[in-house]
């Protein structure tokens, strides 16, 4: 039904309403179409960036373990070669004290020449350290120093429970 208004004052004085709501209609939904469609793309490319950051986050932490090794102090090879003349001169010193402990009957000598293979044990369990710190492990170096601590801790607290049932005695 068409009719003169001025709204259609421009083609002619006729303008028809129904015909102007249906292509406004038609744009409307093109256009939430449209936006639709954007906002898809948009979620996919924020769940790209995430990804990115990921993998950014990632590769960041790497560089700086990479970092962080190189800066890791290295031992020295003269550091493996003490380790391994005071093993053997520890062990010597352990079989001759035994022997003198067991030619003299003491019990204090027994536990200095126990005490010497305790030293060459916890020498030999440096040694490993430092050679897997040489070889680029170095988580190596901290486990056995841990495991020394554990053997100094264990011979001492033998000798105290010896010491304490001779003194019961």
């Amino acid at each position: 039904c068409a009719q003169v208004s001025t709204r259609g004052a421009m083609t002619g004085g006729f303008y028809d309403p129904s015909h102007s709501r249906l292509d406004n209609s038609k744009a409307i939904r093109a256009a939430e179409k449209d936006l639709e469609e954007a906002q898809r793309a948009l979620s996919g490319k924020e769940a790209e960036a995430t990804g990115l950051d990921a993998r950014v986050a990632a590769l960041s932490g790497e560089l700086q373990k990479a970092e962080a090794a190189k800066q890791q102090q290295r031992v020295h090879v003269v550091a493996l070669w003490v380790a391994g003349a005071t093993l053997v001169a520890k062990e010597g010193l352990f079989r001759y004290m035994l022997a003198a402990a067991k030619r003299v009957k003491s019990s204090m000598l027994v536990a200095n020449a126990w005490h010497a293979r305790s030293d060459a044990a916890s020498s030999l369990v440096v040694g490993v350290g430092l050679i897997g710190n040489l070889a680029g492990y170095s988580l190596l170096d901290p486990i056995a120093a841990l495991i020394v601590g554990l053997m100094v801790a264990r011979m001492g607290w033998g000798f105290a429970w010896d010491a304490l049932h001779d003194l019961m005695d």
